[in-house]
């Protein structure tokens, strides 16, 4: 009986959702994603590129560590219909590893993605929310200091979404 319960315990275990995780979680800190093959559910970032076979989001929640990624690809060309670049979504999906060669390093992203909400958007050419999600963060701080405010409001009104 002790084997039985013991068995049962691994397998709801496995099975678990992960919920409301960032996306530097879900990539982590090493080669191989802890979440690999595990659904997690209301996942939050910001629509950058599209592709033809899915797209890229980008967390709200940003981790400096350089350990860690903030971005994670969505597989899945039939999620491309609703969704435009500059708004944020939360979304469920599976995390998995690509990769099309053993020649090639794995990419961690979210297959299936499912659920899709979108939070809101971001206005076309805004300065400050183009210059946070495009890298260009120290580039415009490095011209005029006082755009390192503007920027931080910019990303605490985000994450209030």
């Amino acid at each position: 009986m002790k084997f039985l319960s013991f068995v049962v315990g691994a397998c709801s275990a496995h099975f678990s959702v992960t919920s409301a995780i960032t996306i530097s979680q879900i990539n982590g800190r090493k080669y191989l994603s802890s979440y690999n093959g595990q659904p997690v559910t209301s996942v939050k970032g910001l629509v950058t590129p599209k592709g033809p076979s899915g797209f890229w989001i980008k967390s709200t929640t940003i981790d400096l560590s350089y350990k860690s990624s903030n971005s994670i690809y969505l597989f899945g060309n039939s999620t491309l219909k609703g969704v435009n670049v500059d708004i944020i979504i939360t979304l469920d999906a599976t995390v998995t590893e690509y990769r099309s060669s053993p020649d090639y390093l794995y990419l961690t992203e979210l297959a299936s993605p499912a659920n899709i909400t979108v939070l809101s958007a971001i206005p076309k050419h805004n300065f400050n929310s183009i210059a946070l999600y495009t890298g260009k963060y120290h580039d415009l701080v490095q011209q005029n200091p006082a755009n390192a405010s503007k920027l931080a409001l910019l990303h605490l009104s985000m994450l209030k979404t």
